[in-house]
Formats: C-alpha cells, sequence, structure tokens
C-alpha cells in the first residue's frame, strides 16, 4: 500500500510491476543519465566532427543516445536493443537516429568499423546460449571457440 500511495494509483503500479517483470526477464539494467553524461564527456563526444557517428549496441531506455544527442547536435546517433518497444520509444525521441531492434551481435555485423565511438551498458545477460550461431560467435574474440 506505500508504494501504491507513492504512486498514486493502481494503473502506476501495474506499470512499474510491467517493468519489474521486463527486468527480470531480459536481465535489463538502465543506467543513470548523470552516469551516462559523464562517460560521454570522458571519451570526449562534445568535441568530435559534424559526421562522427556513435552507437549504443544494447541501448535499451536510449540514455546514452539521448545524452549525446545534447552534447553534440550533429552527431549521427545509432542505436540497437532486443527490446522493440524500447526502439519504438527512442524512434520517437530521436527522430533522426538510425534503431534496429533485435541482438546486436547479429544486427550489427555488416556496420563494422562505421562508428566513432561506441557506448553503453552491455548486457551482463545470465542468459546462456542466447545467440549459438558460430558464425557470428566466432567474429568475437570473446564468443570464438
Amino acid at each position: 500500500m506505500l508504494i501504491r500511495d507513492a504512486l498514486g494509483n493502481y494503473a502506476a503500479l501495474k506499470q512499474l510491476s510491467f517493468l519489474e517483470d521486463k527486468k527480470r526477464r531480459l536481465e535489463q539494467f538502465f543506467t543513470p543519465l548523470d552516469i551516462a553524461s559523464g562517460m560521454l564527456e570522458l571519451i570526449g563526444v562534445a568535441k568530435c566532427s559534424h559526421n562522427a557517428g556513435i552507437i549504443d549496441p544494447s541501448c535499451g531506455d536510449g540514455v546514452f543516445l539521448k545524452a549525446a544527442k545534447e552534447k553534440a547536435a550533429l552527431l549521427k546517433i545509432f542505436g540497437c536493443d532486443i527490446d522493440s518497444e524500447h526502439i519504438n520509444s527512442i524512434k520517437s525521441q530521436i527522430q533522426e537516429g538510425s534503431f534496429v531492434a533485435g541482438n546486436a551481435l547479429e544486427a550489427l555485423l555488416k556496420q563494422e568499423g562505421s562508428f566513432d565511438f561506441a557506448v553503453g551498458n552491455p548486457p551482463f545477460s545470465a542468459q546462456d546460449n542466447l545467440i549459438t550461431d558460430k558464425n557470428i560467435l566466432n567474429k568475437y574474440r570473446l564468443g570464438s571457440d
């Protein structure tokens, strides 16, 4: 009841439980805006050229990409996430970006070498065998053999 009172109504509580369920199922953990912004400052995003591009291969709610767009308006934005609901939400917030719903290990093979910056909070998932295709895994040092 304390949580329900704090959120104001039952609908908000149901939304919270949905997000918690998704967090457990997909093992999603979101980065606070101040941390994302600080990381972008450390890698020098604000000083990049107007043709520079940034990718977040597990963009979740898009916090890194939104913060990057604020720091460097002309930066080319690209995001990928396994959760299509996040991709649809980000598309409505960052119209000039490119976004893909899917597993980054599969979806981004053709993008290798296309970006000046790669940033994000990787999915430290315990989901064993999410990708089992040896042709994909062998393209990544950690997945080879």
